[in-house]
């Protein structure tokens, strides 16, 4: 293993792997999936007036609160110097790059210009010891980036995975998997018959169909994902609502676990500021409100008024 001199201001992982490809390249259920994991976790304009109670700020003095806009800045990759916008990039762009494999991880760099910095690498192939993170390099890279692993101390690493409360990173990437063997689009056999104008009469593609579709509502059941079908010919109006507050609890648990990864990197880091976001549905509330309709006690409307961004 090839030791190599760490230049704390340099990264030294290797933000992707182009050999390996991406899922989202093979999988329209991957895509679509991944996107809706991360799409509406923060509102998409919070500064709109339909957020009149949404309060998304950073507690702190000035210069403290400077440091954390410069380090949200660099997960979000845009240089944005007002609190609201530098908080709700960030947290969307993390829980965008959660959505992909079930983890993320940043390298903690510093300059002396610039002062700390996150340089985000990819988690495939990651693998992590007490004190180190190792990242196997595909044999395709050796080449290109001249080593086989790359080692980096933990200390210079910020990790996070997808919370506990969704089934953590490993269901999560089980999902991924289950979502890649079970696509719409029919097996192997029947699209070759089709592409040669010969239709099977022993394959029933509505049967199929149907069984893809519940297996996709099985693997995805903590995420409340209806694969962007709004028919209700398959099912009830208090099932598609049921499914629709669960997919506001999952993005509330997912938002809430990362603004509080987000306080410990910065108590981590000595920076004294805390991001806060304050107005959207919490988890207890969606909860109560998802318990309320279940015994009949509220109606859709009242759920959509309470719990829907």
């Amino acid at each position: 293993m090839k030791k190599i001199h760490l230049d704390p201001s340099k990264p030294i992982c290797a933000t992707h792997f182009p050999s390996l490809g991406r899922r989202e390249e093979f999988s329209n259920n991957i895509a679509m999936f991944t996107e809706d994991v991360w799409n509406g976790v923060m509102p998409i304009r919070p500064w709109t007036d339909k957020h009149k109670n949404l309060r998304v700020d950073l507690e702190g003095d000035r210069v403290a609160c400077e440091t954390a806009i410069r380090l949200l800045n660099g997960i979000d990759k845009y240089a944005r110097q007002d609190s609201t916008r530098a908080v709700c990039g960030a947290v969307e762009q993390v829980a965008k790059s959660l959505s992909r494999e079930g983890s993320a991880a940043y390298e903690i760099l510093c300059t002396r210009e610039e002062g700390k910095r996150l340089s985000e690498f990819t988690t495939r192939r990651l693998w992590k010891s007490t004190k180190h993170f190792f990242q196997i390099v595909p044999r395709k890279e050796w080449k290109t980036i001249d080593r086989k692993i790359i080692t980096v101390p933990t200390d210079r690493v910020w990790y996070i995975e997808m919370p506990i409360a969704l089934g953590g990173r490993r269901r999560y990437r089980n999902i991924l998997r289950q979502l890649v063997k079970n696509e719409i689009t029919g097996p192997d056999f029947w699209r070759k018959g089709l592409e040669r104008g010969m239709q099977s009469r022993i394959f029933d593609y509505e049967s199929y169909r149907l069984d893809i579709d519940i297996c996709c509502w099985k693997a995805t059941n903590r995420w409340g994902w209806n694969r962007r079908d709004w028919e209700q010919e398959r099912t009830t109006e208090f099932f598609v609502f049921y499914r629709m507050i669960s997919r506001t609890l999952a993005q509330a648990i997912l938002r809430e676990h990362i603004v509080n990864a987000l306080n410990e990197l910065f108590v981590r880091l000595g920076v004294l500021c805390n991001v806060c976001v304050d107005g959207l549905p919490t988890i207890g509330t969606i909860k109560r409100v998802r318990s309320e309709m279940v015994e009949g006690k509220i109606s859709f409307n009242d759920v959509a008024d309470q719990v829907m961004l």
